[in-house]
């Protein structure tokens, strides 16, 4: 099987790096946090026998550039970039989008912005947090992890919450040993190289 068909987009503010593979109808897939392409590397395979699947890492993550390092970034910001990648892609016609995580608000708020351009939405384990009676406690979690990230970078803030996302309830401290399974670690790694 050859590789995907890679290609780059200008967006307001940063390039994105995408990738397409297989012909039918448009299926975009939208990462989550960290997340890039190549978190989909398992299943854009098998699911391009059926949809044109195009991946992308999202601006800031891996390969797609910002202008601004600094820039602050909105969810309304990714949506519209993935809605440039439907409109690049699949030109009038509607398409499939499965977004997972973080990348499940991003395709949620393409929906609210552009049903038109939609066929159907899966929007998987979305952080929806601000629902949930313990909401408080979720928006400290989040606190801690951006303090983190700032003070000690992106391992240690992944780390935080995987900590805080256990069942228990129980957060890690700084310089506690919470580790990312191999595959997510390795992704991670990447995503920092690139």
């Amino acid at each position: 099987m050859t590789g995907p068909d890679i290609g780059s987009l200008r967006v307001n503010g940063a390039t994105l790096h995408y990738e397409v593979r297989g012909r039918g109808p448009l299926l975009l897939l939208v990462p989550g946090g960290t997340g890039g392409a190549a978190s989909f590397d398992g299943i854009a395979d098998d699911l391009a026998a059926e949809y044109t699947v195009a991946t992308y890492d999202p601006r800031g993550m891996s390969r797609s550039t910002l202008d601004d390092p600094d820039a602050e970034q909105h969810v309304a910001e990714h949506a519209d970039d993935a809605a440039r990648i439907l409109d690049l892609l699949s030109p009038g016609a509607p398409a499939r989008v499965f977004g997972t995580s973080s990348g499940a608000i991003v395709a949620l708020h393409l929906l609210t912005a552009r049903a038109e351009r939609l066929v159907r939405v899966v929007a998987h384990e979305p952080p929806v947090v601000e629902v949930l009676p313990d909401a408080p406690d979720h928006r400290l979690l989040v606190a801690r992890v951006q303090e983190t990230l700032r003070t000690e970078g992106l391992m240690p803030a992944m780390a935080v919450f995987a900590a805080g996302l256990r069942k228990d309830g129980g957060t890690a401290g700084p310089g506690a040993e919470v580790g990312l399974p191999p595959q997510a670690a390795a992704r991670a790694e990447r995503t920092m190289a690139d």
